[in-house]
Parts: structure tokens; C-alpha cells; sequence
């Protein structure tokens, strides 16, 4: 089974990088579902700048600001495989954890176009050996069994582009995570329970891409730090003081 899952793995990864019209692909130029966002993105204010206040505070009124300062709601919708999910979103989500987790709600919703089917207890892959749908499994697992939140997430992050059980296992040793739990929970029917979930929330949502990013409740179609930090109310001190050095990676 193994086996079968690598190579069904190695053809969706190369149907991924010969096809860019996919479900997965994002149009960069769509129009964005609101004005404020829309103004973000045609700004000058891109990942080679960060945010400048227009006066001169000092590091406390910073903080004093932040009391003020409700926390962005960040959701991502995704599939693993999806060579959209590594370009456009986990780098940038992995960036946002970095710089801005203290001060943001991230939520990802591990199921794109998983191709599934009914079944008495539920539901399951379609295909056992669909390493996409099986990928899947795996996030949503990450997500209910690591206890500390922003771990699950950088797990997954690690995990965006494959799902063979070596790089499951680098992912976890990365973060001191014992991955048998998980792969466990994938290969069973807690794996399907999960899947039920995100696929209910999916559809909730209708969307008709992925990777699909909702802030404060609104699409938007680029994964930019930059519209985080304009997304808050009162921005946080990370927003002002100076992002992480490898923000335009």
C-alpha cells in the first residue's frame, strides 16, 4: 500500500506542476471580495515594506495600544499536494506565526476537493491509497491530537507538500512530536470523524478554490503579512517594530 501511495503521490505532484488551471491554482488579478482589501493589495505596501506610524512612538505606547487590539481571525481552507498551498500560503502562514502568533486566531481546514464517499459510519477516502484524501487525515489529525495549537499548525506547514511516512516522521522529530499517534489516528476511523468535520466546514463555506483564506471573515486572495497587520484595529508591536528578517523569502 505504501508503495501504490508514493506513486499515485509522485503523479498528483507532477499533475500539480504540468496543470496550473487546477481547482488549486489562485488568480493572483480576481477581483478580491471587498474594496478594503482590494486597496491593500494595489498599495505600494508590499512584503518588501513593513508598517511605518506615522509618528514616532516609543516601545511602551506600543504595548499600551496593543491592550486596545482584538486578535485577527485568520482561516485557510487547503488540500496537501496542492503546490498553491507551499507558493502562496504556508510560507506566508509560517512567516505570520513567526512574527505575529500572540496576536492572531489561525484556523486551517485540512480538506480542498478530497474525493470521499458515504459510507454507514460516515464517511472515508474514495480511495485508500489517494495520498491527497490520506494527507487530509493527517492535518486533521495533527490539529486534534498535538495539544499546543501553533505546533499543529507549523506541523502542517512542514507537511503542506508530502505525506510519505519518512517526511511525517522529519516533520514531528523538527517539532518534538511523536508522529505514531497521528499516522494512527489517519489510518482509522478517528482519520474519517475528522475528515467529516472539515468537509462540513468546507462546504459551509462553498468555495470554489483552494487554497481559500478568509481574514476577519472576508476572502481575500493573497497570503500577505502586511494585510495582518493592517487588519487590526490598534496594529500589534511586531507590526511596527520590525518583522523577522526573512519576511521577503
Amino acid at each position: 500500500m505504501k508503495i501504490l501511495r508514493r506513486l499515485i503521490y509522485v503523479v498528483i505532484v507532477l499533475q500539480n506542476l504540468l496543470y496550473k488551471n487546477n481547482e488549486c491554482a489562485v488568480d493572483q488579478n480576481a477581483f478580491l471580495s471587498t474594496d478594503y482589501y482590494s486597496e491593500f493589495l494595489t498599495s505600494e505596501f508590499t512584503d518588501e515594506t513593513t508598517v511605518t506610524p506615522t509618528a514616532t512612538p516609543t516601545e511602551e505606547d506600543y504595548y499600551d495600544s496593543w491592550k486596545l487590539t482584538t486578535k485577527v481571525n485568520i482561516k485557510v481552507f487547503y488540500e496537501p499536494l496542492c503546490t498553491n498551498n507551499k507558493i502562496n500560503v504556508m510560507d506566508k502562514l509560517q512567516l505570520i506565526v513567526e512574527n505575529l502568533n500572540a496576536y492572531v486566531d489561525i484556523e486551517l481546514y485540512p480538506y480542498g476537493f478530497s474525493e470521499i464517499k458515504d459510507t454507514e459510519d460516515g464517511i472515508e477516502c474514495y480511495n485508500e491509497l489517494d495520498p491527497v484524501c490520506y494527507g487530509c487525515k493527517l492535518h486533521a489529525c495533527a490539529l486534534d491530537i498535538i495539544q499546543n495549537h501553533t505546533a499543529a499548525v507549523l506541523y502542517n506547514i512542514c507537511l503542506a507538500e508530502r505525506v510519505e511516512e519518512k517526511d511525517i516522521d522529519e516533520c514531528g522529530a523538527s517539532l518534538s512530536i511523536d508522529s505514531k499517534q497521528i499516522k494512527t489516528c489517519a489510518d482509522n476511523n478517528q482519520g474519517n470523524k475528522l475528515l467529516k468535520y472539515y468537509r462540513e466546514k468546507s462546504l459551509e463555506i462553498n468555495y470554489s478554490y483552494v487554497p481559500y483564506i478568509m481574514i476577519n471573515g472576508l476572502e481575500i486572495q493573497i497570503m500577505d503579512i502586511n494585510i495582518i497587520c493592517r487588519s487590526f484595529i490598534n496594529p500589534p508591536p511586531p507590526c511596527f517594530l520590525g518583522l523577522n528578517s526573512n519576511q521577503n523569502n
